[in-house]
C-alpha cells in the first residue's frame, strides 16, 4: 500500500460538502468540542483504534500499513468508578452545547452546560467536523485571510486522531491539503490566479523549537523567532518546502512525523511529549488586480496537559510535562488576557508556543479551536478544565487582515522570483540560434544542456499552481 493513501483515499469528500453548506457561516473564531469514543471491546482491531480510550484517544504515529495489536480495556475503567467508566458522562443538546449527564454529580462551582459553535458527540465523523468548522478557514487562506486551527485538551481525547487521523479516517490536516488544491484547481469566479505553497512542520519540546523537515542530524536549535511590525512573528532559520501536490506534502508530513517526540504512559500508548505546527505560506497573484497576498494556514496540535500521578511516567517524561503545562497554563494567560480590558500587558514572550502562536491570537486570523474531551467521569474535571478554556477563546475578538503586496514590491515573495527566474530561463531557450546550441555570454549550450534547461524550466512551472 502506497506510504501516502492515508491522506488520498477521500474521494467521497466532496459529496459532504453540498449535503453540509448550508450549516457553514463566516464566524471570524469557530469553537468547537468533540466528545472522544468510547472503547470497543474487541480482540484484535486495526491499528486507528486505541489500546486505552477508544479510536479518537490516539496520540502521535506515522503513516503505515495497517496492524493488529490487541485491544485491553481503558485505563479509564481501572479507576474509581468501575462499571461508570462504561457510559458517557456528557451529551449534546442541539448542535452547539454541551451537558453534563444527570447520572453524575455536578462539582460545586461547575457549569452543568456550555454552549460554543458547535459540538461533535462520539459518534459524530472527523469529515463532519471538517466541513462545519474547519473548511471555512481553509477556504479563507487561499482568499487572503491568515487562519490557523488548534487542537486543545487533555492527553488521550483525541486531538493527534482529529488532527492528523489515520489509514481510514482521515483528520483535518490531510482533508484540509486535499482541498486547497482542488480549490486552486477549480477555481473561483472563473478569475484566473497563480499559487505557490510552502510547507513547514515544528516541534516545540521542551521550550525548544525544533525543525522536523530538516536534513541535517544535528540537534542544534537554529530557529529563531523574531518580531515584526506587519506579522507579528518571523521564523527565522526553519525549512519551507515547496510543494505542488497532495501527495509532495504528505510525504513531507509523515517524514516530519518519524522525528517527533512521544513516550507511552498510562493514558496513551503513544502520548505526545510536544506541540507540533504544521505550516502552510501561501501566496498569490492576481493579474487583473496586479497585486500578491501572502497568507498562512496553521494546524496546532497542541500536547496534552496531565500530572504524574494521573498517567504514570518518569521523572524525564514529568520533565517534559512541566514544561507542557507551563506553557499550556500561559496559553490560557494570554487567552484570559485578551479578553479583558484591564489587562494591558499580554505575556506572549512567556514562552515559545504562546510567542509563535502571537500572530494567530492577537486578532489578525481566522481561528479554529478544536477542543477534546473525555466521555469519561473520573475524567470530568479535566473536561470541565478544557470547555472552559473554549468559552474563554469564544470571547476573543479577531479581525483578519490580508497581506497585501504590489507586484513591483522587492519583497513581493517568492512567487514573484520564481516567476522572473522562470522568465530568464524561458528567455534563454528562445534566444537558441539553432536545435543543438544556444549562445550566451559564456560560451554555448549543447543539447544536452538545453534539455537540462527545459527541464528546469517544467519544474518551476509545476510548483507555481494557476486556476
Amino acid at each position: 500500500m502506497d506510504e501516502l493513501s492515508a491522506y488520498s483515499t477521500m474521494a467521497d469528500c466532496s459529496s459532504i460538502l453540498t449535503e453540509l453548506s448550508p450549516l457553514i457561516d463566516e464566524n471570524k473564531i469557530e469553537v468547537c468540542v468533540r466528545i472522544g469514543q468510547l472503547p470497543i471491546a474487541s480482540k484484535t482491531t486495526n491499528h486507528h483504534k486505541s489500546s486505552t480510550t477508544g479510536s479518537h484517544s490516539q496520540g502521535r504515529r506515522s503513516v503505515g500499513k495497517p496492524r493488529k495489536v490487541k485491544e485491553n480495556p481503558p485505563s479509564s475503567s481501572k479507576s474509581k468508578g468501575g462499571s461508570k467508566q462504561d457510559a458517557c458522562c456528557w451529551k449534546v443538546i442541539e448542535h452547539d452545547t454541551v451537558r453534563q449527564t444527570e447520572k453524575v454529580p455536578l462539582s460545586s462551582g461547575r457549569r452543568s452546560s456550555y454552549t460554543v459553535d458547535h459540538v461533535y458527540g462520539p459518534d459524530a465523523s472527523t469529515k463532519k467536523l471538517y466541513y462545519h468548522s474547519v473548511k471555512p478557514a481553509v477556504e479563507a487562506s487561499l482568499q487572503g485571510d491568515h487562519a490557523s486551527v488548534f487542537a486543545y485538551g487533555m492527553s488521550a481525547t483525541g486531538k493527534t486522531f482529529t488532527m492528523t487521523g489515520t489509514l481510514s479516517t482521515p483528520g483535518v490536516i490531510p482533508l484540509a491539503v486535499q482541498d486547497l488544491f482542488q480549490y486552486i484547481q477549480r477555481g473561483v469566479d472563473g478569475v484566473h490566479r497563480e499559487y505557490l505553497i510552502r510547507l513547514s512542520y515544528l516541534e516545540i519540546y521542551n521550550e525548544q523549537i525544533i525543525d522536523l523537515l530538516t536534513e541535517q542530524k544535528s540537534t542544534k536549535n537554529n530557529i529563531r523567532l523574531l518580531a515584526s511590525e506587519a506579522e507579528g512573528t518571523l521564523i527565522q532559520g526553519c525549512r519551507e518546502q515547496v510543494i505542488a501536490s497532495p501527495s509532495e506534502a504528505f510525504h513531507f508530513l509523515k517524514r516530519g512525523e518519524e522525528r517527533l517526540h512521544v513516550s507511552s504512559t498510562t493514558l496513551n500508548k503513544r502520548s505526545s511529549r510536544s506541540h507540533t505546527v504544521v505550516r502552510f505560506l501561501i501566496e498569490s497573484y492576481c493579474p487583473s488586480e496586479t497585486a500578491t497576498f501572502t497568507t498562512s494556514l496553521n494546524f496546532v496540535d497542541l500536547a496534552g496537559y496531565d500530572s504524574i500521578r494521573s498517567t504514570g511516567i518518569s521523572a524525564k517524561r514529568g520533565k517534559e510535562g512541566q514544561f507542557i503545562n507551563k506553557s499550556l497554563s500561559t496559553l490560557g494567560q494570554v487567552i484570559h488576557n485578551l479578553q479583558g480590558k484591564s489587562h494591558s500587558h499580554i505575556p506572549y514572550r512567556n514562552s515559545k508556543l504562546t510567542r509563535l502562536l502571537q500572530p494567530s491570537l492577537s486578532g489578525s486570523a481566522r481561528l479554529v479551536l478544536i477542543c477534546t474531551i473525555s466521555p469519561f467521569v473520573n475524567k470530568i474535571e479535566e473536561s470541565h478544565n478544557s470547555l472552559n478554556f473554549a468559552i474563554r477563546t469564544k470571547r476573543l475578538q479577531q479581525r483578519t487582515i490580508a497581506d497585501h503586496h504590489p507586484t513591483d514590491n522587492s519583497k513581493a515573495g517568492l512567487l514573484q522570483s520564481y516567476k522572473e527566474e522562470l522568465q530568464g530561463l524561458k528567455q534563454q531557450l528562445l534566444k537558441s540560434s539553432a536545435p543543438q546550441a544556444i549562445q550566451t555570454s559564456n560560451g554555448s549550450l549543447h543539447a544536452e544542456d538545453v534539455k537540462d534547461l527545459a527541464g528546469a524550466i517544467r519544474e518551476m512551472e509545476r510548483f507555481i499552481l494557476k486556476t
